[in-house]
């Protein structure tokens, strides 16, 4: 396990030179081989612990989880869910995701509560799932703590792919201050690609839309607030918000022989627009990172394993 700090001039000077080893040496290298580059963090004052936090009951297979309070819901890839209560370590429902008309089946790679209730639900914000292919869009539904779920609006681009990416795309919701960020690949497989060859992260910045705004939504370029350009994350899995960061779990395990797919926690300042630290978890973590979210203050892991219920505690 590896801790890096990137300081914000080296990280502006990567991007601006489009120099891959430099980034590849900070976030890529193997503990204690190759040159770091940026400011070191000491090892005797910032580590790792992971803990085994519970493990959820009949917990299947998932791509994404999204924490309210003490509520938990996995989102599979398929159209389903399964809500769970942590407080009580019990499963609530297993829970049908509506088709939408002309919306394929989301891939599911990132889930998240929002900021706004629907009406007579004051058990949980809306939750948005990110279709991360085909149309690429963002999707608000209404679940209640019971399981029930409806649909209640769509959030689709239409953003010059210069800007936007031309590739698959994540959503997360800045919900201290009302915006929506898109993070989407350059081009389509840039998931698996260095900086050179395409894997650049384009990020926008949106206003949040509203349940007002109505049940489907458009966002075009009149609607970006702002725009950035940071590396590649491979492989990029779940993500979660907090204090102006964005957390991205990121890796496809050690069974992959491309050691930049090895797991790998980022922290993207949001001010900053830059990766403020990476975090090696590969020595603890073989398989696929799933789901990301926070709970109790700390943040909380998911696995592409046989048990896809252990929830794993990451504090840094």
């Amino acid at each position: 396990m590896s801790i890096y700090k990137i300081s914000q001039s080296d990280y502006a000077e990567q991007v601006s030179d489009g120099i891959d080893e430099n980034f590849q040496s900070v976030v890529g290298a193997e503990l204690n081989s190759g040159t770091y580059y940026g400011e070191k963090i000491s090892l005797k004052k910032f580590g790792l612990k992971r803990e085994l936090m519970q493990t959820l009951p009949n917990a299947t297979v998932h791509q994404s989880m999204a924490i309210y309070g003490d509520y938990c819901v996995l989102v599979h890839s398929n159209g389903t869910a399964q809500l769970f209560n942590l407080a009580t370590n019990t499963k609530i429902a297993n829970v049908t995701i509506p088709a939408i008309a002309d919306v394929t089946t989301p891939h599911a790679n990132v889930a998240q509560f929002g900021i706004e209730m629907a009406s007579g639900n004051t058990a949980m914000p809306l939750l948005y799932i990110s279709q991360w292919n085909g149309e690429r869009g963002f999707l608000a539904f209404n679940l209640t703590s019971s399981g029930t779920i409806s649909t209640v609006q769509t959030i689709m681009p239409n953003v010059d792919a210069e800007i936007f990416g031309a590739g698959q795309v994540d959503w997360i919701i800045d919900t201290d201050n009302g915006f929506l960020y898109s993070f989407g690949y350059k081009i389509v497989g840039g998931s698996t690609m260095d900086q050179e060859s395409g894997g650049i992260t384009y990020v926008c910045k949106f206003k949040m839309p509203t349940i007002a705004d109505g049940a489907s939504v458009t966002l075009t370029d009149n609607d970006v607030l702002d725009h950035f350009i940071l590396p590649p994350f491979c492989l990029r899995q779940d993500m979660c918000y907090a204090n102006g960061h964005v957390f991205i779990a990121a890796g496809g395990g050690h069974y992959s022989s491309y050691k930049d797919s090895w797991n790998k926690v980022y922290a993207v300042d949001l001010l900053g627009k830059c990766v403020s630290s990476v975090v090696d978890i590969y020595d603890y973590l073989q398989v696929e990172p799933e789901g990301l979210s926070l709970y109790d203050g700390k943040l909380i892991m998911t696995y592409n394993a046989s048990d896809y219920g252990r929830l794993f505690s990451y504090e840094f």
